[in-house]
């Protein structure tokens, strides 16, 4: 036997930069799909979240008489029935009301109608809810991801029982909110005129946060017209289920004024 056939050949420098041109390129190929893999089941477990939050509402509700909790804005006066309690300060006992005497999520108005409570439940995963660009002079960053419909405060004397919202299957009740604009637990979103895409009637800087909807935007900056508004957020409805809708759709009127 010849002995120099048994000896093993290595590698060579040119095959071995072969191989890793090769790994490189899998992995810059399979990088976006495992990217959007994973934005995708951040957005179905924040949706999972909202409708959680949503059935809990409706035990609220079907527990105060048709009644939705208050809406949590910032607020000096804040009230033991905002819907979740998330202001980082203790409220003065001579203020016109002292409100909660301890910030804690258990006190929450919804917290008694849902199972597990957890901050995880309040926030979307994708969510840097300490990385926020608007906030709050006295408690500084909202650190969950979603707000509650202002039309629907249940400390406005104006606002709907649940048996006065019109078509409770399109109104909107809680809305992911963007990460530019959220600064408390209450959302007052510009409204959409669908017939010339701007903005029309009363409203503020609340966007419907997009993070989730991974096609080419432009930048989040002002609101007339509105921004993106075909990209998609995560919306609940007032009869607790959940959707992933267009920015059009989540600030037009006929879905965020609960009588129309």
């Amino acid at each position: 036997m010849n002995v120099n056939s048994r000896i093993r050949r290595g590698f060579t420098l040119v095959e071995l930069l072969v191989v890793i041109g090769i790994i490189a390129l899998l992995i810059s190929i399979l990088l976006p799909s495992l990217s959007r893999a994973r934005e995708q089941g951040n957005m179905i477990k924040c949706l999972s979240n909202m409708r959680q939050l949503g059935i809990a509402f409706q035990g609220y509700v079907n527990n105060n008489k048709g009644h939705f909790p208050f809406s949590a804005p910032w607020s000096p006066d804040v009230n033991n029935e905002d819907w979740i309690w998330w202001q980082t300060r203790t409220v003065p006992a001579t203020a016109p009301n002292a409100g909660r005497p301890v910030v804690d999520l258990g006190g929450s108005a919804i917290a008694p109608y849902l199972g597990k409570l957890t901050p995880e439940l309040f926030q979307c995963p994708t969510d840097d809810v300490l990385n926020r660009q608007s906030m709050n002079p006295v408690d500084g960053p909202y650190p969950y991801s979603y707000t509650m419909n202002w039309k629907l405060n249940g400390r406005d004397p104006k606002a709907p029982k649940i048996t006065g919202v019109r078509n409770a299957t399109e109104k909107i009740l809680l809305a992911e909110e963007d990460q530019l604009t959220i600064n408390d637990g209450h959302w007052v979103p510009p409204l959409f005129d669908q017939s010339n895409g701007y903005v029309s009637g009363s409203g503020s800087l609340d966007l419907l946060e997009t993070r989730h909807d991974r096609r080419k935007s432009i930048p989040d900056s002002g609101y007339n017209p509105l921004p993106n508004p075909d990209l998609r957020g995560n919306v609940v409805f007032v009869d607790a289920h959940a959707e992933f809708v267009p920015r059009r759709y989540a600030h037009a009127e006929i879905h965020v004024i609960p009588t129309k």
